[in-house]
């Protein structure tokens, strides 16, 4: 898939960490992303 200058919405349901989102946000980016949102439903505490 050609993600070269779309803008992302990047939604996960639980984040713990954040390291999985920002992980894909990197590899979008790296693949010409022109910019990568990222949003959780919730948070693990």
């Amino acid at each position: 898939m050609d993600v070269s200058d779309n803008i992302i919405l990047l939604m996960d349901d639980v984040t713990t960490s954040s390291n999985s989102l920002y992980a894909c946000k990197e590899i979008l980016m790296d693949h010409g992303a022109k910019s990568v949102e990222m949003f959780a439903l919730g948070k693990a505490i």
